[in-house]
């Protein structure tokens, strides 16, 4: 629930509803921890370039309402985030850095200052098939505070980790689509 937003996608033609494998959520004093993988039909490059895509965040991710980048040295971005999780919660307003590695496949986030304790979260690609496909591991430490019961913000947290797994594997999907329409 204080991932990065639940991804949203009218229906088409190339929409997959792949299966989030390996989920599981452990709590360690206050942190929740949520891992979780989806085998994306498509390149790495095509999924690097939805996890990356910020300006578009808060038209596909329906949590967000904000995601505004503030500074950006290349691969080191600093970002305002209003997430908006749910009518039973406050909405949450924090900074965070994103750190950009194409060369090793890893993105991450890291709330720098505003609400919650924690957010720290990563995405980690990795090639299969010939680089046809792309193993995509997503990985969330959060502590929000006091205010949430712990099985609301588990079930909460689990289910938006799935569903942002889902949505990028959509995205990914249509972008790739539209590529090989491109170039046919």
């Amino acid at each position: 629930f204080l991932v990065i937003g639940v991804f949203f996608l009218a229906c088409n033609s190339s929409q997959s509803f792949a299966d989030v494998s390996n989920l599981n959520l452990t709590t360690s004093a206050g942190v929740k921890t949520v891992n979780a993988t989806i085998i994306i039909d498509a390149p790495n490059k095509v999924v690097w370039d939805v996890i990356t895509n910020y300006n578009q965040f808060t038209q596909f991710m329906p949590g967000i309402k904000q995601f505004n980048i503030i500074q950006n040295a290349g691969t080191t971005k600093k970002a305002l985030v209003k997430l908006d999780v749910s009518k039973l919660m406050k909405a949450f307003n924090y900074q965070a850095t994103i750190c950009e590695n194409y060369a090793s496949k890893n993105l991450t986030m890291e709330r720098t200052s505003g609400d919650l304790n924690l957010l720290k979260l990563s995405f980690n690609l990795k090639s299969l098939d010939n680089g046809s496909k792309t193993l995509l591991t997503y990985k969330v430490n959060v502590d929000h505070g006091k205010g949430i019961p712990n099985g609301f913000a588990d079930r909460a947290l689990k289910s938006n980790v799935e569903n942002t797994l889902k949505a990028v594997n959509n995205v990914s999907l249509q972008k790739n689509a539209n590529l090989k329409i491109a170039i046919k």
